[in-house]
């Protein structure tokens, strides 16, 4: 409970009657609470005035820091370029002679791709300037698929680049020498057989294109929509005939008067590939990354029949008519797949690899 200052000058007041002093013992009371008070409350403003100076104090230094430090507008990370379109692309299954590639660039930028399956030196010449690479190497403890580069163009001025790929054990070093270098080892070292391909973009170029019997990464079209090299016609080739019935044979004719190669691109290693010369099987070969071939040396015209089927149905030692393997298999729709005649032109047998 509690009491006012009236109700204690009247209890007080009763208990003091007839006492000396009472009244002035109680004015002296009522003066003492009223200095308690006073003091109360100017110790609770000094309280306050401390705490303000004091987070007044604290805060400052952080206020004038704040004030004077500039702060940096968030960084985020910037896609990377996708591949322009491509204005030039060829695949080449010899190594060791010189190729020329034209193209009319598009922009200030162009960029450049090399991709080899086995190890390779590219030279790279514009006019007098060479670069050059390993390809298809392995460097690091890692392959190094591909050698990557731009080159100096101007919008609309068709431009000619000389490339050449060496077997990598053919050349000593790095040749510090580009031309001179170039041209001596094109003398000196004779062609062999090697699978490369070279792809020029506008503006920016990745391995996203790089055909899969190459590499693995192949497996995405590049900028603009077109397909990676291996899915295109040869360059002196007839236009591949494409399926996507599995268990469903295509009908195509070999090369006129001139020895061939016919080649079965198929993804996937769940299926398999089978070739007929008439009802004589030619080719048996599981599909993949690397395209099924079977060259023909012979000059002649022939009609030659080819059909992918699940590799589920393969037996081994199996070498199967068309007519019997179309009654086991019941043709279905599958991924595309493709078969093409490739004329080879008449010429020597290329010469055994340089070196062991």
């Amino acid at each position: 409970m509690s009491y006012t200052e009236q109700d204690l000058r009247k209890v007080l007041a009763e208990r003091s009657t007839g006492g000396d002093g009472g009244p002035a013992r109680l004015d002296a009371i009522a003066r003492k609470g009223r200095a308690l008070r006073r003091r109360r409350r100017w110790a609770a403003g000094l309280t306050v005035v401390a705490v303000a100076a004091t987070g007044a104090s604290l805060l400052s230094p952080l206020l004038r820091d704040t004030a004077t430090v500039e702060v940096a507008a968030p960084v985020t990370a910037q896609p990377p370029r996708e591949e322009g379109k491509r204005l030039a692309g060829a695949r080449y299954e010899t190594a060791g002679e010189l190729r020329r590639v034209t193209l009319t660039p598009l922009s200030a930028k162009t960029s450049f791709r090399v991709s080899c399956i086995a190890g390779l030196r590219v030279f790279i010449r514009q006019e007098n300037a060479v670069q050059s690479d390993l390809c298809g190497s392995l460097t690091n403890g890692g392959p190094q698929l591909h050698m990557m580069g731009s080159l100096t163009t101007r919008p609309g001025v068709p431009i000619t680049v000389d490339v050449v790929a060496l077997p990598a054990k053919a050349v000593d070093g790095d040749p510090q020498d580009g031309a001179a270098e170039m041209e001596r080892l094109l003398k000196a070292v004779r062609p062999t057989p090697s699978l490369w391909e070279v792809a020029v973009h506008d503006g920016g170029i990745s391995t996203r294109s790089c055909s899969p019997d190459i590499c693995d990464s192949g497996t995405l079209p590049a900028g603009g929509g077109e397909d990676n090299l291996a899915g295109l016609p040869p360059s002196n080739g007839t236009v591949p005939k494409s399926s996507s019935m599995v268990g469903k044979a295509v009908k195509v004719v070999d090369a006129d008067g001139m020895a061939s190669r016919t080649v079965i691109r198929c993804p996937g290693t769940d299926l398999h590939a089978y070739l007929w010369e008439k009802d004589r099987l030619v080719m048996s070969a599981p599909c993949g990354a690397t395209p099924a071939i079977w060259d023909d040396p012979r000059p002649a015209s022939h009609t030659l029949r080819a059909m992918v089927v699940p590799k589920a149905l393969v037996r081994d030692g199996d070498a199967p008519e068309p007519a019997d393997l179309q009654q086991r298999v019941k043709p279905e729709t599958g991924p595309r797949w493709t078969v093409a005649v490739q004329p080879v032109p008449a010429g020597p047998v290329a010469p055994p690899p340089v070196g062991d």
